[in-house]
């Protein structure tokens, strides 16, 4: 495994992640 796909992979998991808080904001503002 290089550099690259770490760098690559760890791009990924924090999209992810962003993606999920993003949905979680607008799920507590469409409820509000």
């Amino acid at each position: 495994m290089t550099g690259h796909d770490i760098s690559a992979q760890r791009f990924l998991v924090i999209g992810c992640v962003g993606v999920v808080a993003l949905i979680a904001v607008l799920l507590v503002v469409a409820v509000h």
